[in-house]
């Protein structure tokens, strides 16, 4: 359980190859996490994140139907409060390019799962779950006063 007594709540975007799946297989495993769901396509994550309202997005950025930098910004204007932990396995997109369109992390597909999940930790929060709400609130409504981000 996290340190707020709720595990972090994580949605999985990424196509169903053998790194994702080592990914979502190690990410169930932990109890600090719950994996709300895996969609293999933006346009499953679209419906997902209709009626889902996860802490953190783990998001590869080699999906069928999105490529790159117009997958971030959608994930971001769908779940504006959600941290977004971006995986990219060639040099599609820069870090620098990435976190202007809203990433919080950016870690190469090849990346440990273990490194990937130590990443996800440091987002626990320390308080307890009203602290949990707040701080979502706040990354929404900081992010939702900054400017788009050019794509």
């Amino acid at each position: 359980m996290a340190r707020s007594g709720l595990p972090l709540q994580l949605l999985l975007v990424g196509d169903y190859d053998i790194v994702i799946k080592r990914l979502e297989r190690r990410l169930r495993s932990n109890r600090r996490v719950d994996v709300l769901g895996h969609a293999q396509s933006l346009s499953a994550a679209r419906v997902l994140l209709e009626h889902l309202t996860p802490d953190v997005v783990v998001l590869d950025l080699r999906l069928p139907d999105s490529v790159g930098a117009g997958s971030i910004v959608e994930v971001r204007r769908l779940c504006p409060a959600a941290r977004v932990l971006v995986l990219t396995g060639g040099a599609a997109l820069d870090e620098r390019a990435a976190r202007r369109c809203g990433a919080d992390a950016f870690l190469r597909r090849e990346t440990a799962p273990e490194r990937i999940l130590e990443t996800i930790e440091s987002w626990l929060p320390a308080g307890g779950p009203h602290q949990r709400r707040e701080q979502r609130s706040r990354r929404a409504s900081t992010r939702s006063h900054a400017s788009s981000p050019k794509v």
